[in-house]
C-alpha cells in the first residue's frame, strides 16, 4: 500500500556507523561508547518503481517517499512537543 510507512529503532550496527563517519566526520572523534549507543531508524516503503533504476519517474518516486518520512518525522516532533507540553 503506498503511503504505508514501517519503522523500526534499533543500535546502529558497525558498518554502518563506519558509513556514517564519512558523512558526519565529527562522529570519528567520538567514543567507542558513544558510537555503540547510536540508534538509527531505518524505514520500509511500498514504491511504484524499482528505486535502483534512473529516470524521472524514479526521482520523483524517490522525492515522494522521502517527503513521506519527513511528515511523518515531523508530525511526531510535534505530538511529542504537544505532550510534553
Amino acid at each position: 500500500m503506498l503511503g504505508t510507512l514501517e519503522v523500526h529503532v534499533c543500535r546502529c550496527p558497525r558498518l554502518v556507523v563506519r558509513e556514517l563517519e564519512h558523512v558526519f566526520p565529527h562522529l570519528a572523534q567520538a567514543t567507542a561508547e558513544s558510537k555503540d549507543s547510536l540508534l538509527v531508524i531505518p524505514t520500509n516503503q511500498c514504491s511504484s518503481v524499482d528505486l535502483v533504476k534512473v529516470g524521472e519517474a524514479v526521482e520523483t518516486e524517490k522525492d515522494r517517499c522521502l517527503e513521506v518520512v519527513r511528515s511523518r518525522i515531523m508530525h511526531d516532533v510535534a505530538c511529542s512537543i504537544h505532550e510534553t507540553y
